[in-house]
């Protein structure tokens, strides 16, 4: 048999323990910090060493439902921690989490190393996440069908930033056929779709070995010079787009909750005018369609755009505790 499509049900933390839950699911990471993840109900250690670590806090990403509970941390070497899933009557299983990079500097491995994604057995993966320093402040992402070699990864081509949260999205398709299973990572998606957008990377296997099968879902500590200190938070299990992409309700609500926001010249050229019924300082940030922020100033009314490439960007406004985003053009 060449593949079978069975995948697994991760229990969510929100359950009675041992009670399993049906796809999709989600883990909040709902657990008493500090302690280690891989003690927690339906969480295996893979191998031993320094704890995945559950620590006070959580990471919060925009139009994303409110965060509960706690979140991981881990770096360099020591436990890997797998949760045994089960998929049915499904070829693709998808992935979402949040991630926030907090020093890379150590990790210097010119290959850069994976931290979590889809196993069917302990030495085997798939679907996996990396990252790979660019600098102490910058890195890429990176997305392997089956780990092998690190020369197989396909690397995002934008940087990012180290100290910033990201939602990260990935997923595993099986394909008919032997060696053809394909899988894709997106950073910073567009949520509340129900089809799933252009990757922002996609890798496919083109040797022996593809995965038969998934089994589990698991983080990894390699060593320090591959698994920079890390948080995660929120993470997502299921078999479409938008099991693991929910968009807030009150999303909508948001978006107008800045009186009078008004947003000129739109293209604009040097200058972009942000203005709105109160004079009050407005911190504006502006993201690239990779998600990259690439400006953050703070402002009455007005900020310099001229140093930006022409394309499309994402802006967001704080003002006075509120929030709005708007999409701009950059000629």
């Amino acid at each position: 048999m060449k593949k079978i499509y069975t995948l697994i049900t991760l229990v969510a933390a929100t359950l009675v323990a041992n009670a399993q839950a049906t796809l999709p699911v989600y883990e909040p990471y709902n657990y008493t910090a500090p302690g280690a993840l891989q003690t927690q109900t339906g969480y295996t250690a893979m191998n031993s060493g320094d704890d995945v670590a559950i620590v006070a806090g959580n990471l919060t990403y925009t139009n994303l439902p409110a965060s509960t509970g706690n979140k991981v941390n881990f770096a360099g070497s020591g436990i890997d921690t797998k949760y045994d899933i089960t998929l049915t009557n499904s070829n693709t299983i998808y992935y979402s989490f949040l991630v926030k990079v907090n020093n890379i500097s150590a990790a210097t491995d010119a290959n850069g190393g994976y931290f979590g994604g889809f196993g069917d057995s302990t030495t085997a993966f798939g679907a996996t996440v990396w990252t790979k320093r660019v600098d102490d402040n910058t890195f890429k992402f990176g997305s392997e069908v089956r780990t092998a070699t690190a020369a197989g990864t396909t690397w995002t081509t934008s940087d990012y930033n180290v100290g910033e949260t990201y939602l990260v999205v990935g997923s595993y398709t099986f394909v008919a056929g032997a060696d053809n299973d394909v899988a894709k990572l997106w950073i910073n998606p567009t949520l509340g779709t129900t089809t799933e957008p252009t990757a922002t990377i996609e890798d496919q296997w083109t040797a022996n070995g593809d995965l038969s099968q998934i089994l589990h879902f698991f983080l990894r500590q390699d060593s320090p010079a591959e698994t920079p200190d890390l948080d995660i938070d929120e993470l997502r299990i299921g078999t479409s787009w938008a099991d693991v992409t929910p968009i807030d309700n009150s999303a909508s609500t948001k978006e107008n909750s800045i009186e009078g926001l008004n947003i000129f010249p739109n293209p604009a050229n040097d200058v972009l005018n942000i203005t709105s019924n109160s004079t009050a300082e407005k911190n504006v940030q502006l993201f690239d369609l990779t998600g990259k922020k690439v400006l953050d100033v703070t402002t009455v009314s007005q900020i310099n755009v001229s140093t930006l490439k022409a394309g499309i960007y994402v802006a967001k406004i704080n003002e006075a505790g509120k929030t709005a985003t708007r999409k701009v053009i950059i000629k």
